[in-house]
């Protein structure tokens, strides 16, 4: 297995832009045998987010991209298009590394598993309770059914419960169906035979359709416990069915919900 030469971090940021100060830091303070570079997209579109990041500029091997917001998917393939190393690391602005061996400990095992597709890490919200962020696929009745008190109420639970994998075992190394692409860890040359993600989707359902579709190319989706990262615990899809009616971002939750089902029902 060949030795890594370098790995690229990108960053997308909309609304956190403090927050990708804090992530930038705790990269810097990896341990590492290979080069690193940080490939930042902001795509707010506001002047205080271009002020608040434009000193990471000056920062050796950080390039920070500006760009309109055409959604998660295209801001991440915008970054993608930049990146010159081996590994990928896919990273919400919230999160933070704060073993300075996570980048050293994915890197070597995904080096030396080359089945895998996909990996993320273990995560923890602020209250020290974990992020589930390993699930099965879904399906329509089980994404409904959390969204409403039905969630709670046996038999409806099951469906939920079954989706969302909380009684997972959090503690050891398993392959998954999918895994939230809040921190990924994948190959370069698996995420060019993707393609990377699907513009179709906004925001939504992109990282789900590409765990999908890394597995139809033999690929293994694998949760990595070994190593942990912070993040805010703050879900921006977090709402009940009724709050499509307040909330634009649930209503993008839902369109792209029906645009995945839509390419599972029509699609090749």
């Amino acid at each position: 297995m060949s030795v890594v030469k370098k790995v690229s971090a990108i960053i997308l940021n909309t609304s956190k832009p403090y927050e990708v100060l804090k992530n930038v830091e705790s990269l810097f303070l990896q341990n590492r045998n290979f080069d690193l570079e940080i490939i930042i997209v902001d795509n707010s579109g506001l002047q205080r987010n271009r002020e608040i990041l434009y000193p990471l500029h000056q920062r050796e091997n950080v390039r920070l991209l500006f760009t309109k917001n055409k959604g998660y998917a295209a801001g991440n393939n915008l970054a993608a298009s930049h990146a010159t190393g081996e590994i990928l690391f896919i990273i919400n602005p919230d999160i933070v590394s704060i073993n300075p061996n996570t980048f050293l400990n994915i890197t070597h095992y995904v080096t030396h598993n080359p089945d895998i597709g996909i990996l993320g890490p273990r995560q923890k919200n602020p209250d020290s309770c974990f992020e589930y962020t390993a699930r099965h696929f879904p399906t329509p009745v089980a994404q409904l059914l959390r969204r409403t008190p039905l969630r709670n109420v046996w038999p409806f639970r099951k469906p939920v419960e079954k989706y969302e994998q909380i009684n997972m075992d959090m503690h050891s190394i398993k392959e998954v169906d999918w895994i939230q692409s809040s921190f990924w860890a994948m190959r370069k040359e698996v995420w060019d035979e993707l393609g990377g993600f699907d513009t179709r989707y906004f925001i939504f359902m992109s990282d789900v359709e590409m765990c999908l579709q890394a597995k139809r190319i033999g690929k293994k989706v694998i949760f990595y416990p070994e190593v942990e990262v912070l993040a805010d615990g703050r879900r921006c899809s977090e709402g009940g069915i009724l709050d499509i009616f307040t909330k634009k971002i649930i209503r993008i939750h839902f369109v792209d919900v029906f645009r995945y089902y839509w390419k599972r029902m029509y699609s090749r």
